[in-house]
């Protein structure tokens, strides 16, 4: 039993039960339930307090369709926003942006005006549609996972298989040693992840590691970062021949034209092969509902860790930014992790921790907020204020559904109307200018002004890659001697 004076402020729904913690310490206002599975039971108010209990198992009321998704992420959206007036996370909103004496000037005005809550709502749908596709995950062993990815490469099916599986075996090693031999282990331990236990995971001797099968997603994070493009054996490996992908460089930190090694032509090859490569992972329009929110999902997963398609849309903003030199904490670049409050159950009784945690970018919001910036000419500083609101309802609104609410539905026609209509990574990656520019042409064969072009792209999308995937000692691995 606790004193609601002893935890974080307290939210009570209209029902008078427990809604949510508020809490304003350590500029901490989100809360994440996932260690805490159990009822809160609030006593009778004596006075201004009550205690609080741990009671059963927590029951999630259903929703079991995307139109009760709609109607619970309106009702969550509006108690958040509510909720945020009594502390001082987001406060103020610039209403206007004036220079005077050679300084910005912004104005307050009411909060969250300019927030709107349709396109948090369809966020909302989309993460929630996220979990669904990463619960229901195939599993495979990394055999099998190879056979897969070669067959939809290669026209001889299994052509590349022993290739890929190679590439995948190096990929555990190099986690296994990273998250045992680098200074990685302490950030990992900020974000309430074991690092012994992470790199048993990824022990690349089958016979040591207890799990053997894991999800397809698992499998095509290593295949991103391992890929090298060459399936053969290593001693006929030719390193100047085969650079290896776009995603294998941004993973290696090799990115980059220092010391000449990089040139237009190799630019132009690996985007055709991304391109090819993601032409192959996305649906059709006309695929079956279940195999296109499959499909879907692996490009964004791809997208969401890798980020190539947001760098072009990125560039396109570029002459509206105060300056095109966009560094790693950039607010265009920089990754969304706060610091959230943990409630867990120890020995019966309401405990409180504290961690980081990694919210997968807004995809679609960021991509408005940057063309409004474009058509509409206005400073930064009042998207960086918009987009970080963003951010922090839709966390919050996220991990209140996740402990309240559970998502129940095997209706993939309805999920993917809704990703069509609503959230189409699809559309999002066609939009992008950049993959007619390159369409199967070779660098050699282009005319001075595609070329041009070309180098221009080439600069900003190094310089922003950079931002995103920044050069670490943290990285580097040091096995002692005797290992």
């Amino acid at each position: 039993m606790c004193k609601v004076s002893d935890i974080p402020n307290m939210i009570i729904d209209e029902k008078n039960e427990f809604f949510d913690f508020n809490c304003i310490d350590k500029n901490v206002y989100i809360t994440d339930y996932h260690y805490m599975n159990k009822e809160f039971v609030l006593s009778e108010y004596e006075g201004n307090e009550c205690d609080i209990e741990i009671g059963g198992e927590k029951k999630r009321t259903r929703a079991t369709s995307i139109d009760e998704l709609k109607n619970v992420f309106k009702g969550l959206v509006r108690k958040v926003i509510y909720s945020y007036k009594y502390n001082t996370v987001l406060e103020y909103l610039p209403s206007s942006v004036s220079y005077e004496s050679g300084g910005i000037v912004i104005k307050p005005k009411d909060m969250f005006y300019e927030i709107e809550e349709p396109l948090l709502v369809n966020q909302l749908i989309f993460d929630i549609l996220v979990d669904k596709y990463l619960k229901e995950a195939e599993e495979m062993t990394r055999f099998g996972y190879s056979k897969y990815i070669s067959k939809m490469l290669s026209d001889d099916n299994y052509l590349l298989t022993e290739g890929i599986n190679k590439a995948l075996e190096r990929g555990m090693k190099q986690y296994y040693d990273m998250m045992r031999y680098s200074q990685l282990r302490g950030q990992l331990v900020m974000l309430s992840i074991i690092p012994d236990k992470y790199a048993e995971y990824y022990n690349p001797k089958m016979e040591d590691n207890l799990e053997k099968k894991k999800p397809k997603y698992v499998w095509d994070y290593l295949y991103y970062n391992h890929n090298q493009n060459f399936y053969f054996d290593d001693e006929d490996f030719d390193s100047k021949k085969h650079r290896g992908t776009i995603t294998y460089r941004q993973y290696r930190r090799q990115l980059t034209r220092e010391g000449r090694n990089y040139s237009y032509g190799d630019f132009v090859d690996e985007l055709n092969k991304h391109k090819e490569f993601v032409r192959k992972l996305l649906p059709n329009d006309n695929e079956q509902p279940k195999k296109y929110f499959v499909k879907l999902m692996d490009y964004y997963l791809l997208e969401s860790y890798k980020r190539i398609d947001f760098i072009f849309k990125l560039i396109n903003v570029l002459p509206q930014l105060d300056g095109t030199e966009i560094k790693k904490e950039h607010f265009l670049v920089r990754r969304f992790y706060p610091l959230v409050l943990i409630p867990y159950e120890k020995e019966n009784k309401l405990e409180f921790g504290y961690k980081y945690k990694y919210y997968r970018p807004l995809f679609l919001i960021e991509d408005i907020i940057q063309e409004k910036m474009v058509k509409d000419n206005l400073n930064q500083v009042f998207y960086e204020d918009l987009l970080s609101r963003y951010q922090y309802v839709r966390a919050r609104a996220y991990e209140l559904f996740k402990y309240h609410y559970e998502y129940i539905s095997s209706d993939y026609k309805d999920i993917k109307d809704f990703i069509c209509q609503s959230y189409n990574m699809r559309s999002y990656h066609e939009s992008n200018d950049i993959w007619e520019i390159i369409e199967g042409k070779q660098w050699i064969n282009m005319d001075k002004e595609t070329q041009k072009t070309i180098k221009m792209l080439n600069k900003h999308f190094l310089s922003i890659n950079e931002a995103l995937f920044w050069r670490s000692t943290d990285r580097e691995i040091n096995i002692p001697p005797n290992k």
